[in-house]
């Protein structure tokens, strides 16, 4: 086998995995198994790459047990795993637990990208997650959400486009002022326009 057939051989064993474990069901083929030690190892490298690895082991179950990773790899895989759904349990209560304090401070509070993208999986507890992402309609909530947080006596940083970032229980949580970030103005004008669709009314106030 040459070195490119080789790669081609991994990706795709790795791209049917994933497919299965994306929409939770059994692999469309299993021509390109069974895998040796090596390829394996590549398969997990490459999930590990791409942060899938917990949905690409939600495909290695559905595999026959005679084509199932050595059980050393295995074990690794199962570890990791177990490490990313506690994580997600952790961050769940997290924005459980912020949107809660914000809502009761009468601060609208909206949950971008990571925890919220991962509800729309099948398993969502599979989805490698970085940090929580929270959108504030106007500037004045945004305001007084990070005041509310530096009230707590926690410790803030500031981004390059003007969000802030902290640590809360173990978890980075970003204040972002955009629902939407694209940088054409022409483009701007439709973001704001399907954001009040949305009821999510911008205001500077």
């Amino acid at each position: 086998m040459s070195e490119l057939q080789y790669s081609n051989h991994i990706t795709d064993a790795f791209l049917v995995l994933l497919k299965a474990g994306l929409w939770e069901k059994d692999l469309e083929s299993l021509s390109c198994f069974p895998l040796t030690s090596e390829e394996w190892h590549e398969v997990y490298q490459q999930a590990l790459c791409q942060t899938v690895s917990g949905i690409v082991y939600r495909g290695i179950i559905r595999l026959p047990d005679h084509l199932i990773p050595p059980e050393d790899i295995l074990l690794r895989w199962v570890v990791r795993v177990d490490a990313i759904e506690q994580r997600n349990r952790h961050m769940n209560e997290v924005v459980n637990e912020l949107c809660s304090l914000f809502k009761n401070e009468e601060i609208r509070t909206v949950l971008q990208k990571g925890q919220g993208v991962a509800s729309l999986y099948e398993y969502p507890l599979m989805r490698e997650c970085g940090d929580i992402d929270l959108y504030f309609p106007s500037r004045k909530e945004r305001n007084k959400a990070d005041l509310f947080v530096r009230q707590q006596g926690i410790q803030t940083g500031k981004g390059a486009d003007g969000s802030i970032h902290y640590d809360w229980k173990g978890v980075i949580v970003e204040h972002h002022s955009r629902l939407l970030d694209l940088y054409s103005p022409f483009r701007q004008d439709y973001l704001n326009q399907l954001e009040k669709r949305l009821d999510f009314p911008r205001s500077d106030f």
